[in-house]
């Protein structure tokens, strides 16, 4: 239970961050309503896995902001 709503909140934080960040950059958000417009409403997994940019915005949101803070060791001199 604990990984299903952990996977839950980073879901979560990451649409956030997502959203912001096109709310920020309007050029980013024309180009992916370009890209995910479609007339059919009923989207199927294998036509949104088709939705390059999506995944890049996504993948560069997770680079800018990751859901959770990497452990990083600290070496001493």
């Amino acid at each position: 239970m604990t990984f299903f709503l952990g996977g839950m909140k980073t879901s979560q934080i990451t649409t956030a961050n997502l959203i912001y960040y096109l709310s920020q950059h309007p050029e980013v958000k024309e180009k992916l309503l370009k890209e995910i417009k479609l007339e059919n409403t009923d989207l199927s997994y294998e036509q949104i896995m088709e939705f390059d940019y999506l995944q890049q915005c996504i993948n560069e949101t997770l680079r800018l902001e990751p859901p959770a803070p990497l452990s990083q060791s600290q070496h001493f001199i």
